[in-house]
């Protein structure tokens, strides 16, 4: 007689829609391919994160911890596809200003992590700088939070210093100089 299989996690796991499939596996590329480029970087992605009270209720896409010669960096790491409404970008700002706000980070008795948001093309990168500069601007945050953005594109090529800081753009740095 044969033993039955528990129908949950296949349920589970078909009730997933393609477009959530589409975006993890699309962090996931992007996650190898900074962890290629930077053989020391860490990465823990959502369901990982889930174990640990000190990360939002709502976790970005993957936490990223870079340590270097002088000091552990650690980073939000969010991809933020071209067809994602402005609403969800500024929900998702706000929460993470929120958690931050309301002492959320506390408990790590660390900096806050930096936010790298990768953007499908130029035009998403700018229309979250202007929805990262209004959110951060409405909380007591706006000194200790660092906002950074690249596309897509340019985590592709060979260059390392891709990430713009929404406050001075024209300058471009690598992961492990943030």
């Amino acid at each position: 007689m044969a033993a039955s299989a528990s129908p949950t996690p296949s349920l589970k796991r078909a009730t997933a829609t393609k477009s959530f499939v589409n975006h993890v596996v699309e962090v996931y590329a992007h996650a190898n391919r900074l962890q290629y480029k930077y053989p020391s970087l860490k990465v823990f992605l959502r369901r990982e994160m889930t174990l640990y009270s000190y990360f939002p209720t709502n976790p970005p896409d993957a936490f990223l911890s870079l340590k270097t010669n002088d000091r552990l960096r650690r980073f939000f790491f969010d991809v933020v596809p071209k067809d994602m409404p402005p609403s969800a970008i500024n929900r998702r700002l706000i929460n993470y200003m929120e958690f931050f706000d309301d002492g959320g980070w506390d408990a790590t008795n660390s900096n806050l992590p930096k936010f790298l948001f990768l953007l499908e093309n130029p035009a998403t990168e700018n229309r979250l700088r202007r929805a990262a500069h209004a959110v951060r601007s409405r909380f007591d945050l706006d000194d200790e939070v660092e906002v950074y953005t690249a596309t897509a594109e340019n985590l592709v090529c060979e260059n390392y210093a891709i990430w713009s800081n929404i406050d001075e753009p024209g300058e471009i740095l690598s992961l492990d100089e943030l």
